[in-house]
C-alpha cells in the first residue's frame, strides 16, 4: 500500500528585496563587494601577489583565499572578534560545496554547509552526510532542522560566525520550487541576444541541441561551466569551424578556453562569417584581459529578463501560481537570514553570476535597481517559530 505525500503548504509573505537582510554585502563573479566600504579581489590580489587579470571562480584553486580574505575584511569593519565559523547555504554540490570545503580548510574554521532542494514527490528528508559539515535536504523548510542540529552540536551562530548564501536557485528562485523561472529568463535572454547578434531567423532549436551536449560534465575541463564559453563553442560548431568530436579531443588535451580562442584564429581553412568574426574578435579581446564574461549583450539581456520576472504580479495570487511565473525570494532562507542577523552573524551573498547580469548598466539600464535591490514576493513555509525556540 502506498501512502500519499502531503505537498508543501506555501504562503506568500509580502514584497521584499534581498537587500533588506543582506544590504549591499553581495559579491558577484568579479569578487568585488557591491558595498564599496569593503575591499575585494583587486586589493586581495596585491596582498597575495595574484594575477589581477585572473579572477578565480568557486572551483578554482585561489578562490578560497580570496573569499576568506573578503570575509575577514568585512568582519574587521564591524567587530574586533575574529571569524571562527562558516555557515554556507546553497543548491549545488559542485561549486557551492567545493567552495565551502576549501574555505574552512584554508581558514581553519568550523562550519556546516546546507544544500537545499524541493523534491515534492519524495518524503521529506534531511541527511547529515558528514556531521555537522554537510547536510542535504529535499525540502527548503528543513533548513530549520539543520539549524536545530547545529545548536545541538554547540555551534555558536553569533558574532564569530560568517554566513554565506548563494543567490540564484537558493535565496531567489529556489531549486526544485521556483528555479524554472530563472531558467526561463536565461533561455529567453540567450535566444533574444543570438537573434540580434546572428540573425532574426537564427536556428535556436539546433543551437539548444548542441548546447545541451556541450553543457555536459565531460566538457567542463574546457568550458569551466561558464555559459559565455559554452555559447561561443556552440556557435563555432554551428558555423562549421569545428565539431563536437574535435572539441572532445581538445578537452582530452587539457586545452584552456583562452587557447581554444587562439586556436580558432589559426583555422584559416574555415573562414568565419561576419557575425561569427565579430563575436570571435570580442571574445579574443576579453579573454586576453582575463574577462570571463565576453558575451556582454547576453548578460545585459539576462539582467533585464531576470528583473522583469521579479515582483511582477501586484494583485493577490495563490503561492503555487506565483511560483510558476515570478522569481520569488525563498521565505525559509529569508527568515533564517533575519534570525542570524539578530544573533550578530556576518551575512553576505557570494555568487558566480556575472556582475553584468546582476547590476544595471549605467547606459543601458538607467533608473533600474540591481537584482538584490529589486522587490519581489517571498514565498515558502514559515520556520520562524522553530528558530525563535532556540534563543
Amino acid at each position: 500500500m502506498t501512502t500519499s505525500i502531503t505537498p508543501p503548504d506555501y504562503a506568500v509573505h509580502g514584497l521584499v528585496s534581498l537587500s533588506e537582510f543582506l544590504e549591499d554585502r553581495v559579491v558577484f563573479r568579479d569578487l568585488q563587494p557591491v558595498d564599496r566600504r569593503y575591499q575585494g579581489f583587486i586589493q586581495c590580489a596585491r596582498d597575495f601577489a595574484l594575477d589581477p587579470s585572473d579572477i578565480p571562480r568557486k572551483t578554482d584553486p585561489d578562490y578560497n583565499k580570496v573569499a576568506v580574505w573578503i570575509v575577514d575584511h568585512m568582519q574587521e569593519q564591524r567587530s574586533d572578534t575574529e571569524i571562527q565559523e562558516l555557515l554556507f547555504v546553497g543548491d549545488t554540490r559542485g561549486s557551492d560545496l567545493v567552495a565551502f570545503e576549501k574555505m574552512i580548510t584554508y581558514a581553519d574554521w568550523k562550519g556546516s554547509c546546507f544544500i537545499g532542494d524541493e523534491a515534492v514527490h519524495e518524503e521529506p528528508e534531511l541527511r547529515w552526510e558528514i556531521h555537522p559539515l554537510l547536510v542535504s535536504a529535499n525540502r527548503w523548510s528543513l533548513i530549520a532542522e539543520w539549524i536545530e542540529g547545529l545548536a545541538e552540536a554547540r555551534m555558536a551562530m553569533d558574532s564569530r560566525t560568517a554566513v554565506i548564501v548563494d543567490i540564484d536557485k537558493t535565496v531567489i528562485g529556489a531549486q526544485g520550487r521556483n528555479h524554472q523561472v530563472i531558467n526561463d529568463a536565461r533561455v529567453t535572454s540567450l535566444r533574444k541576444s543570438l537573434e540580434v547578434h546572428m540573425s532574426a531567423n537564427f536556428d535556436f532549436q539546433n543551437f539548444r541541441r548542441i548546447y545541451d551536449q556541450i553543457s555536459r560534465p565531460e566538457f567542463q575541463g574546457l568550458t569551466v561551466d561558464n555559459e559565455d564559453y559554452i555559447i561561443y563553442i556552440c556557435l563555432m560548431i554551428m558555423g562549421g569551424v569545428t565539431n563536437i568530436k574535435e572539441i572532445g579531443d581538445l578537452v582530452a588535451q587539457r586545452m584552456s578556453f583562452l587557447h581554444l580562442v587562439r586556436w580558432i584564429s589559426t583555422k584559416t581553412d574555415k573562414p568565419l562569417v561576419m557575425q561569427l568574426r565579430q563575436l570571435h574578435d570580442q571574445y579574443q579581446m576579453c579573454t586576453r584581459t582575463g574577462d570571463r564574461t565576453p558575451f556582454k549583450q547576453f548578460r545585459r539581456q539576462e539582467f533585464l529578463e531576470t528583473t522583469g520576472r521579479m515582483g511582477i504580479h501586484s494583485s493577490p495570487m495563490a503561492a503555487a501560481e506565483r511560483l510558476e511565473s515570478e522569481i520569488c525570494i525563498t521565505q525559509e532562507v529569508r527568515e533564517l537570514c533575519d534570525w542570524l542577523n539578530e544573533r550578530g552573524c556576518l551575512l553576505l551573498a557570494m555568487s558566480d553570476k556575472p556582475k553584468e547580469a546582476s547590476m544595471p548598466h549605467q547606459r543601458w539600464h538607467k533608473g533600474m535597481l540591481p537584482v538584490h535591490r529589486t522587490p519581489t514576493h517571498a514565498v515558502g513555509t514559515s520556520i520562524r517559530e522553530r528558530l525563535d525556540a532556540l534563543n
